[in-house]
């Protein structure tokens, strides 16, 4: 008999819809075959929206702080030599054990080339340890790096990282994930995640920033964002 969830996913994955509809399967699937983890995550999202977190992350028209962090490989790389005075989009994930993760990563994997054609690029980068990205990025086919920000001082840096709760804990270890495992660390923190379109000036020129692990920025708005700025001089 066929796992439902892996149905779920499957179904995601193969849709043509926007990524809200496909990311609304996995919502779908997450209420009715884990409804303890969807309200675990509800309660976080109710507690983050109280203190209106994420509000310090830089806004549009802000410069973007400049980072280096290493790829699933081990290779370092900086954000202003990765950007080579064009537009590039900074995705940041929870991990690949996410699966809304999974699923935002596939479309942006599948948005890449229409991001080079726009004049841009992208890099994606995760709290989880390089041999867990490695399989993050291969199991969406992504060509972009795939950058370990274990710690989380990147999400901190930009004021995006928050600590998850005893509820959430409890849920994520019903599934037997292992958050410490998989990022190197005490596995307390998790960036919100969120998507920055960089312009050719190192500043903000669109962005995504949502509490709610399950909503993502549009991929046709990122493509826009990036090919206008691309043009501008």
């Amino acid at each position: 008999m066929s796992d439902p969830w892996d149905e779920a996913q499957v179904r995601a994955r193969a849709m043509s819809g926007s990524l809200d509809q496909r990311l609304e399967v996995i919502r779908d699937a997450c209420r009715s075959l884990a409804p303890a983890y969807d309200a675990a995550v509800d309660a976080l999202v109710d507690r983050l929206r109280a203190v209106d977190a994420g509000s310090a992350a830089p806004d549009v028209g802000d410069a973007f702080p400049d980072f280096a962090l290493p790829d699933q490989a081990g290779r370092l790389w900086r954000l202003h030599v990765m950007r080579d005075g064009r537009p590039i989009v900074v995705a940041l994930h929870r991990g690949g054990w996410c699966d809304f993760c999974q699923v935002n990563l596939w479309a942006l994997a599948e948005a890449h080339e229409r991001i080079l054609r726009a004049g841009g690029d992208i890099v994606a980068v995760a709290p989880q340890r390089a041999a867990w990205g490695a399989r993050h990025r291969a199991g969406a086919g992504a060509r972009f790096p795939m950058l370990s920000d274990v710690g989380g001082g990147v999400a901190t840096l930009l004021g995006l990282s928050v600590v998850i709760d005893a509820r959430l804990c409890d849920a994520f270890a019903a599934f037997d994930l292992n958050l410490a495992e998989t990022n190197g660390d005490q596995g307390l923190l998790l960036p919100i995640p969120a998507t920055f379109v960089i312009g050719r000036d190192g500043r903000v020129c669109a962005r995504h920033i949502d509490v709610d692990p399950r909503r993502r920025m549009d991929v046709g708005a990122m493509v826009q964002a990036v090919s206008i700025a691309a043009s501008r001089a």
